[in-house]
């Protein structure tokens, strides 16, 4: 996403642990509230039209829960920072203007969804 972004690749083993650790909560809790709650209302299977479209806000609660569990690790976030954006908020951890992004992961991830549960599950 950075090389994209800002023309360099960047990560590290705190985010990546932290991902690892996250991904069952971003995917499993998020896609089953959604289907569970509005699997068909007034007829329309409503699940994953509003869970693509929410999918940011589940993506900014990973990087503030994320973000800050690193900071009280590390002191700072070594993972990522938005700082020098204008529309970033909880100490650079979560920036408003990544929302087409996160709904288009949305989308991907509610694609693939299936294929990695039937993967992942005995």
């Amino acid at each position: 996403f950075t090389l994209l972004e800002r023309g360099r690749n960047y990560t590290s083993l705190a985010q990546f642990c932290c991902n690892l650790i996250y991904i069952p909560i971003l995917l499993d809790l998020y896609f089953g509230f959604f289907l569970n709650s509005f699997s068909n209302f007034s007829g329309v299977p409503w699940g994953p039209v509003v869970a693509i479209l929410a999918f940011p806000l589940n993506v900014w609660l990973l990087e503030v829960v994320q973000g800050y569990f690193i900071i009280w690790l590390y002191g700072h976030n070594v993972a990522w920072n938005y700082l020098d954006y204008d529309d970033s908020y909880f100490h650079g951890a979560a920036r408003l203007g990544h929302a087409p992004c996160w709904v288009g992961l949305g989308a991907i991830c509610w694609l693939l969804y299936p294929a990695l549960q039937a993967w992942t599950e005995p």
